[in-house]
């Protein structure tokens, strides 16, 4: 699994696990690889969903990464 974070939150405060003023992110993309070949891919983004493909799901920070379906 990998996580790709978004574009920095201007404004935002320091956090509580000790970011600095300005480091935390708006979004975030989380992916997931299979260790076997003939699998499916998953990823992830703000709006919850979790998306699969047969190939590496791009990171997309907002709205449908494109080539995957919604895991129904």
């Amino acid at each position: 699994m990998y996580m790709v974070a978004g574009s920095p939150a201007t404004g935002a405060p320091e956090s509580c696990n000790g970011a600095a003023q300005g480091a935390v992110v708006a979004s975030y993309f989380a992916g997931a690889a299979p260790a076997n070949d003939g699998f499916r891919y998953f990823g992830t983004n703000q709006g919850g969903t979790i998306y699969t493909a047969r190939v590496v799901v791009p990171p997309t920070q907002f709205g449908v990464p494109p080539g995957t379906e919604p895991v129904q």
